[in-house]
Order: C-alpha cells, then sequence, then structure tokens
C-alpha cells in the first residue's frame, strides 16, 4: 500500500481525468499512472536525470517540448497519452511494457509494481470507460481504502490548477462538474445586462439578489477548467466561489450545509424543479450526468461559465437542451 498526498493525488486525478478527456481506456489510463508514479512519484519535479524534468521525466533534448511545456502537467499528461496512443499493439502488452514503449526507461521492469495502486485509483473514479472521471483529492489516500470521498480533479485551493482543457480535441469532454455545455448558444453581452435586470431578474430579493449581484462582477470573465477565483472560473467554480464569498449556506433537513464544490454535487443541494417554477438564484443543470450548471436569473435567463474559450454570460435557455431546475432552500440562515 502507497500512501499519497495532496499533490500526488491532484497530479492522478488529471491524468485519470485528461484520459477521459482524450477518450482513452481504463487500461491507458493505468498504464500513464504507473509512468507517472515510476518517473516522479506522481510530482511535477523541475529536475532529473540530465536534462529530464515533470511527471513524465520527459527530456526537451529528446523532442518532448520545451522545459516550460514538460513541466506543465496538462501539457506532459497529453503529450505521455498522444505517444501511447501512436503504441498501436499496446492491446497485447502488459501496461508495464506499453508504458516503456512511450518512455523507454533503463528500468523497464520498476513499473509494473505501481500496478495495483494504479487500479486502485482509477477504480475508484467513475467507471465507465467513455464517461469522465470524478476523481478526488485528500489531504492524503493510502491506496487499497475503500473510504475516498469522491471530489473533483486538481482543485487544490480556490486557484485551482488546470490551466485548459486537452488541446487539438474538436470536442473535448471534460470532468465531469468542470463541465463544457458544447454548444454555442445565443448569449447577452455585458452592455446588456442592466436591462435583463431592470426585468425578470429584478424579480430576486434578498440573499438572492445578493447572489447574482456577486456573479455579475464577473461577466467577461475568462472560462478555465478547474477555475475557481475571480480571474478565471469553470461553471461549478464560479458558483462556489459567489457562495463562499458571500458566505451563502444552503437548508439542508433543517442544517446549514456548505456548497460542494462540483456541479452534480450541488445540483443534489436542492429539489428538482420545472424551470418554469425556479426563482431566481436556483440552478440549471445540464445533461443526465450534471456535467455543467448555471445560475437562473429569471425569464428563463442564466449566467453561466460556458466553455473553454469563451467567458462568463448571460444568455437564454434554449427549447431543447437536456436542462433540469434546482430549487434552492436558502432561508434561516
Amino acid at each position: 500500500m502507497t500512501s499519497w498526498n495532496q499533490e500526488q493525488l491532484g497530479n492522478a486525478g488529471l491524468i485519470v481525468n485528461i484520459g477521459r478527456a482524450m477518450n482513452m481506456s481504463n487500461s491507458d489510463i493505468t498504464i500513464a499512472l504507473i509512468a507517472a508514479m515510476q518517473e516522479s512519484s506522481l510530482r511535477n519535479l523541475t529536475y532529473g536525470d540530465r536534462d529530464s524534468a515533470g511527471l513524465y521525466q520527459q527530456r526537451p533534448s529528446q523532442g518532448w517540448g520545451t522545459f516550460a511545456q514538460v513541466t506543465n502537467p496538462e501539457y506532459a499528461i497529453r503529450k505521455f497519452y498522444t505517444s501511447l496512443a501512436g503504441v498501436s499493439n499496446r492491446s497485447s502488452m502488459s501496461p508495464a511494457q506499453a508504458a516503456q514503449a512511450v518512455q523507454r526507461s533503463a528500468y523497464p521492469d520498476a513499473y509494473s509494481k505501481w500496478f495495483n495502486d494504479a487500479q486502485s485509483i482509477v477504480s475508484k473514479s467513475t467507471v465507465s470507460a467513455d464517461t469522465p472521471a470524478n476523481f478526488g483529492l485528500l489531504s492524503s489516500y493510502t491506496t487499497g481504502q475503500p473510504q475516498l470521498d469522491l471530489e473533483p480533479a486538481g482543485i487544490t485551493n480556490l486557484q485551482g490548477v488546470a490551466d485548459a482543457v486537452p488541446v487539438g480535441l474538436d470536442n473535448p469532454r471534460l470532468p465531469l462538474g468542470l463541465g463544457d455545455i458544447g454548444s454555442e448558444q445565443a448569449y447577452m453581452p455585458t452592455e446588456e445586462v442592466a436591462n435583463l435586470l431592470g426585468g425578470s431578474a429584478s424579480n430576486a430579493t434578498g440573499l438572492r439578489q445578493k447572489m447574482i449581484q456577486e456573479a455579475e462582477k464577473y461577466l467577461g470573465t475568462p472560462y478555465k477548467w478547474g477555475g475557481a477565483a475571480p480571474g478565471a472560473f469553470d461553471c461549478s467554480g464560479l458558483i462556489y466561489y459567489v457562495f463562499n464569498k458571500l458566505g451563502i449556506k444552503v437548508n439542508i433537513n433543517g442544517q446549514a450545509r456548505s456548497l460542494p464544490r462540483v456541479s452534480q454535487d450541488q445540483v443534489l443541494m436542492g429539489q428538482r424543479a420545472d424551470i418554469g417554477s425556479l426563482q431566481p438564484g436556483d440552478f440549471v443543470g445540464f445533461g443526465s450526468d450534471a456535467h455543467h450548471i448555471a445560475i437562473y436569473l429569471g425569464g428563463n435567463q442564466i449566467l453561466e461559465a460556458p466553455h473553454t474559450g469563451a467567458q462568463v454570460r448571460i444568455r437564454s435557455l434554449g427549447n431543447n437542451e437536456n436542462a433540469f431546475g434546482v430549487h434552492l432552500d436558502l432561508g434561516g440562515f
């Protein structure tokens, strides 16, 4: 059994989630994990043998990228998966052999000792091979213990750690709750917000009004996967930040509960409801897996951090979106 700290779990989570986003199999993700476990102990090292650096000890002199690139965890992980995908016969190899085909290590037999640890991590993430992972962070975690509490990968603080989704994908699939709605809906630019707020959203009062007003301050902020601070947000990170800044609690059976970080957990904080019955300040979730979440403003309008390449915005809900309402009880706190 190996104990992994928060830094190591964060990097393991990135490996799992980026693997899901790139549609890699569970076996491929296991290979990526054992390679990083052996090469760097799941740490983003700035040193190594000769010019080796990063999670995978990739060497700039061997064509892996610049030093800045190989020490960017997202880049290094994507680069590893891209190289692994080029090993066409890897299904007939052991995980250690496949890792060696990419890494060309002087110690090829060392990878196999990490197989059980890697399998344990993959099994505690979302198990479907074609579903983005929901792997989590703890202050520490010993592989094999069953009580892992799943949370989003790569989030170590309010700033998050991920710079971008995997590049080179036309329609990347993101980790659950760090979402991409996958479509470009007509949206309301910042200069029109005042008109909207003079209309249906003006029905918001009290804490709900404060919540909406706080969220509006970040219109135009860039989307960033893993972002949960004013410089950049993902969908659930924006809502998480607003709730925490204002100290908003949700009434769950008479108990004051803080809002969790991930969209699929956030939608569980209230009651499912028709969108037409929502109050301003309630949530709108998207998809059966709640891969995206937004704040409802009233009048069929939502405020959201939509996806990579876009900004925090207000838009109208489309008629054919797979969306559902979540009514929150914010009273009493």
